[in-house]
């Protein structure tokens, strides 16, 4: 008997916890009342079976074993070479190696030289001078330059007059940059010129020449050769400050910078590529003709000796066949009334030269 109202008493539990039960999963599914209501389901709409898309969430990228690869190679960086290093990154080091703060970093620039994908930088560290470069304003520093890349930080030279100008100029010839630097001395410039080969600085065959001067034509430029050679004095001194120009080309077929090297002409030739008589009226009675140089680039360049009390002025002159005048030094127009002084070389770069012959109408 109590067993038989035990069993009774249990199965009214159990009818009792069955509505409360409904009731719980009724109000879970309701809708709010002041929600918006349910979207209209379309006849395309996936099977309610498939699991529902979130439009707003961003989706994991899908990433294969190469993109894994690269990814874990750059520290989570998709897409970014492995040696690319920004700007910060190279003045950390210079700063490391040269032991210089930010202050002491008066120039720096960065690019990639020789177009490998990687970046180098040159940079100037020292101290400003109180010297005038004469040139915008531009600060003259004493110090060094310095090659950086990603693996080397080198001490390239240091300035040895005023100082360098605190800026760089960059020529390109041909597929090759070359980055250039001017030490500053009391009357010439003195131009360091490097290029980047294979992630190293090499100092370019131009280098520590004189002044380079790029010209109008992108693969052609001149230097500048500061020189004493005047006059010679009575008691056998060659004196006097002088500047010429050598010009120079970039040789694509070659990959080479030549030199526009002057060749040795008779006095018919010149007189033919004058036009009329070249030297016979050019000198004057007493002058002594040294030597007629023709020049690739169309130079005809007259160097001669003139008497002057007990000293002898070293002269020349310079006509410029593609112009159809004369020129001075510095490559602008000028008049056959007075001779230039100096004395111009075969070249200035006799292991750079190219000498041809001119092309004449005899």
């Amino acid at each position: 008997m109590h067993k038989l109202m035990k069993n009774a008493i249990i199965l009214l539990l159990m009818i009792s916890v069955l509505p409360a039960a409904g009731c719980s999963v009724k109000m879970a599914t309701e809708i709010p009342e002041n929600s918006d209501p349910a979207p209209k389901v379309s006849e395309n709409a996936p099977n309610a079976a498939e699991e529902e898309t979130d439009t707003n969430a961003v989706s994991d990228p899908v990433v294969d074993d190469n993109d894994a690869k690269e990814i874990k190679e750059d520290e989570g960086i998709p897409g970014k070479a492995e040696t690319d290093i920004e700007e910060p990154d190279l003045k950390e080091k210079l700063k490391e190696v040269s032991k210089v703060n930010d202050e002491e970093i008066r120039f720096f620039h960065q690019d990639d030289f020789d177009s490998d994908g990687k970046e180098e930088a040159f940079a100037i560290t020292g101290t400003v001078t109180d010297y005038d470069s004469g040139i915008d304003s531009q600060e003259i520093i004493e110090g060094v330059i310095w090659f950086v890349s990603d693996d080397t930080c080198i001490k390239l030279k240091e300035s040895e007059a005023w100082g360098f100008i605190g800026s760089d100029r960059v020529m390109k010839l041909g597929s090759r940059n070359f980055i250039m630097f001017d030490d500053v001395a009391t009357t010439a410039y003195v131009t360091y010129v490097w290029t980047v080969s294979e992630g190293k600085a090499v100092e370019s065959e131009i280098s520590r020449k004189g002044e380079v001067i790029q010209e109008q034509d992108n693969d052609s430029f001149s230097i500048m050769d500061s020189s004493y050679d005047a006059l010679l004095d009575v008691d056998g001194n060659i004196l006097g400050h002088t500047w010429k120009k050598y010009y120079f080309y970039y040789d694509e077929a070659t990959d080479k910078i030549q030199e526009y090297g002057g060749t040795l002409i008779d006095t018919e030739t010149a007189d033919s590529l004058y036009g009329k008589p070249f030297a016979n009226e050019l000198l004057l009675p007493g002058d002594k003709e040294k030597e007629i140089l023709y020049y690739g680039n169309d130079l005809v360049v007259l160097n001669f000796e003139r008497p002057d009390g007990e000293d002898i002025d070293y002269c020349h002159y310079i006509y410029d066949r593609n112009k159809g005048c004369f020129i001075n030094d510095f490559g602008e127009e000028t008049t056959d009334e007075e001779p230039l002084y100096g004395t111009y070389l075969k070249a200035l770069c006799p292991e750079m030269a190219i000498y041809t012959m001119p092309e004449t109408d005899n």
